[in-house]
């Protein structure tokens, strides 16, 4: 909402717009899903790509090159299913309209002004400070993060 605030885009700008390089499966939604689609959860793209593309700041950009074969779950805008993937593609969006990579962006954007002194995107920052731990099999501490 900042950026749109900032006059970059508008809830209803097309994410191809901002990335032409941008592709899913279909090549309609390819051309038309919006930021409004992808912040509501109307998109319709498989919200499920769990890839580790690294650390470098190229890595949301390598995630949203992944995403070229991710198909519909249901026709764009027809109703709402929670998308990770299409969070991490509007991500990218602000990384090319402010020139900083999410991580930098949510700091100085978000974190910082609010004085959020233990807010970090990256599980050895945060291993710092008390955090909650993973479980797994109804339960089971998870014996290593993000494993």
């Amino acid at each position: 909402m900042q950026q749109v605030e900032r006059g970059r885009l508008t809830l209803d700008t097309p994410v191809a717009e901002v990335l032409p390089e941008f592709r899913v499966a279909d090549p309609e939604v390819s051309k038309t899903v919006t930021m409004r689609h992808l912040l509501s959860h109307t998109s319709g793209i498989d919200g499920d790509l769990f890839l580790d593309t690294g650390r470098g700041d190229d890595c949301v950009a390598k995630y949203v090159e992944a995403c070229a074969d991710l198909a519909q779950n249901h026709p764009i805008g027809a109703t709402q299913s929670y998308c990770n993937s299409g969070f991490v593609i509007a991500g990218r969006v602000l990384e090319k309209l402010s020139g900083k990579t999410w991580d930098a962006l949510l700091r100085e954007e978000i974190a910082e002004p609010l004085g959020l002194t233990h807010t970090w995107t990256l599980p050895e920052d945060v291993l710092r400070f008390r955090a909650a731990m993973g479980h797994v099999d109804g339960g089971a501490p998870a014996p290593v993060w993000g494993g």
